[in-house]
């Protein structure tokens, strides 16, 4: 049983002082926990850091030193090399890289949210949607993104067939670098002949 738990099943069993007491401790225990969870996550943020390093840029570059693309360890871990793509819209670049979709007609890739804000009873309006805030004068946000995934694999796409040149328009295609943060990097991938 959690330390929690029981300090709350004491509580059933007090009155007065002895309750009041149960309840300072539980709050520095909660003060405690929410500290210790801030710790974990911050010791999790590092360590998935440390990680994307070492996949990214230091096994791949002790093993293009070596002349390895692939190598596998004594106990059945295999690395294989590949080229990986990584795209990303900066705030800065957001307006600029969805006209740009648009007028390449990727726009598929742009989704939208809409926020709208109701008072308690407005249920009805609500169920009008964007149409009737325009007219009901209520206020709401607009929102358009592209997902990270989505564009990755669609510059990753274009980039492909840009390369293999299957399709002529793509080879004109040119999604531009610094608008979409595209850029090509070799990364390690490990995998268990195990199945681990």
């Amino acid at each position: 049983m959690s330390v929690a738990k029981q300090a709350a099943q004491d509580a059933q069993q007090m009155t007065g002082k002895a309750v009041v007491s149960q309840v300072k401790k539980l709050v520095k225990l909660s003060q405690q926990m929410e500290r210790k969870v801030g710790g974990l996550e911050d010791r999790l943020k590092e360590a998935k850091e440390e990680h994307r390093k070492l996949i990214e840029d230091e096994l791949p570059d002790v093993m293009k030193k070596a002349g390895l693309q692939e190598f596998t360890t004594d106990d059945g871990m295999k690395v294989v090399l590949k080229i990986d793509t990584f795209a990303s819209i900066s705030k800065v670049n957001k307006e600029a890289a969805l006209v740009w979709l648009r007028k390449y007609n990727y726009d598929d890739l742009i989704k939208a949210t809409t926020t709208i804000r109701f008072d308690r009873g407005q249920d009805a309006i609500r169920e009008k949607v964007e149409a009737s805030c325009v007219k009901n004068k209520l206020e709401f946000e607009q929102a358009e993104q592209v997902h990270g995934q989505s564009l990755k694999a669609f510059i990753k796409s274009v980039l492909d067939e840009r390369s293999t040149a299957k399709k002529p328009g793509l080879k004109r295609l040119n999604p531009p670098e610094k608008l979409f943060g595209i850029f090509v990097k070799t990364v390690a991938k490990i995998t268990s002949s195990k199945g681990d």
